[in-house]
């Protein structure tokens, strides 16, 4: 079920699950950042992007999830779900005027492998609602596969060039593919 988004309530996130996984998904990310070129790293908690830094002289933002039911490299769903709450990250990026980069970050469970997504393609996704096991209803962010890129934390130099493609904003990027797939998700988002 597609919904319009100026429709949505504003969700607030769960603390418990964020002090559970938010940890986690930063010292995932920190050894990334650090091999692909970032630096002036923040991981501050401010409550807006989880991490803040630069590249190439360009201010990067990137927010993180954990997805639970994601145990290993193998991907056992259709398209990448991210909380219609993250929004307000969105929104806060484009009044502030789209400088640099704005990148969602869905972590497996142990934060092996990640799909990094760029705020652009975010932005323009369907979104639909879900029932999961902490909400009924609750809005998503559908991203088709094919509009992300997965990413092995532990390798991840090697993707780079592929990554560029992707999460850069301002830069063309396909139109998304198959908007008939199944809206049915059986898992949830861990927020961090």
């Amino acid at each position: 079920m597609e919904v319009r988004k100026d429709s949505l309530p504003r969700i607030k996130s769960d603390k418990s699950l964020y002090n559970a996984n938010h940890p986690k998904a930063v010292r995932a990310i920190l050894p990334w950042l650090k091999t692909n070129g970032y630096d002036n790293v923040d991981e501050k908690e401010n409550y807006n992007a989880d991490i803040r830094c630069m590249k190439d002289d360009q201010p990067a933002q990137f927010e993180l999830e954990v997805k639970k039911g994601w145990k290993a490299e193998d991907y056992p769903f259709p398209d990448v779900r991210i909380p219609y709450r993250k929004n307000r990250l969105i929104e806060k990026w484009i009044k502030e005027g789209s400088k640099g980069t704005l990148t969602f970050v869905v972590f497996n469970y142990d934060c092996s492998w990640a799909w990094f997504t760029d705020g652009n393609i975010v932005k323009d996704s369907k979104v639909v609602r879900i029932n999961n096991i902490y909400k009924d209803n609750e809005p998503f962010f559908k991203i088709n596969l094919e509009d992300t890129k997965k990413i092995n934390m532990k390798d991840s130099k090697k993707d780079q060039n592929e990554l560029d493609k992707v999460v850069f904003v301002n830069v063309s990027y396909p139109e998304q593919k198959d908007k008939n797939r199944s809206d049915q998700v059986t898992d949830a988002f861990i927020n961090v």
